[in-house]
């Protein structure tokens, strides 16, 4: 299995070959690698004839699919009992409201919950911010054209389009990025409605869940 994960080259024909046979335009392929490229999953070899996987993103990928070392990369599904009433209708009512929020927040629309509003954390102020989606005058937020363009996407473009924003900007609050990659791999791979143990989780992963929660 080890082999799998060695950083060895693999040719920019065989990474063409992932795409649908719809979305063979040259620039569509290049805005896909670009991607891969800010979420740091892919980097270019020194001999430029290929790509690799980045060593984070490898090791992350490596521990999640094979479980290696102590970090429990499914989780560890916890008594019930303490989450009671926290059910799958319950999280999506949960995720639809935060989110919703965040939109309200970019298009100027959210007083802070001076009148019962859900409000939006500090921490995703500051991401929405550097993320060029508004501009932060005191309490107000000004929307700028990028944040037009985000309220425009589908949610799960939006949520994808955060989520790289938030990869890109987490190195520079001290976080592992293996860490934050390895725990969206587990995430990723989690059942929604089933409460998980978070005692074995690192203190990068810990933060993270505060910051997805605000996420919804």
């Amino acid at each position: 299995m080890a082999m799998l994960f060695m950083p060895i080259p693999f040719a920019v024909k065989d990474l063409h070959a992932w795409f649908k046979p719809d979305s063979q335009g040259v620039r569509e392929r290049e805005r896909a690698i670009d991607v891969l490229n800010r979420l740091r999953i892919i980097q270019d070899p020194p001999s430029r004839e290929g790509y690799q996987l980045s060593k984070a993103f490898r090791k992350s990928l490596q521990q999640a699919l094979t479980g290696g070392g102590n970090h429990q990369s499914f989780g560890i599904p916890c008594s019930a009992l303490a989450t009671e009433g926290v059910t799958v209708a319950f999280l999506d009512n949960y995720a639809r409201t935060q989110w919703e929020t965040i939109l309200y927040f970019v298009v100027g629309s959210v007083n802070n919950g001076s009148s019962g509003q859900t409000s939006v954390s500090a921490g995703t102020r500051t991401l929405l911010q550097s993320g060029g989606f508004v501009k932060l005058k005191g309490s107000r937020a000004d929307i700028t054209q990028d944040g037009f363009t985000f309220l425009l996407q589908e949610v799960n473009a939006q949520v994808w389009t955060l989520l790289i924003v938030y990869l890109e900007y987490s190195s520079n609050l001290g976080m592992d990025s293996v860490d934050v990659l390895s725990f969206l791999f587990t995430l990723g791979s989690l059942e929604l409605g089933i409460p998980y143990s978070t005692a074995n989780l690192t203190r990068t992963q810990h933060s993270m869940l505060d910051d997805l929660a605000d996420f919804g």
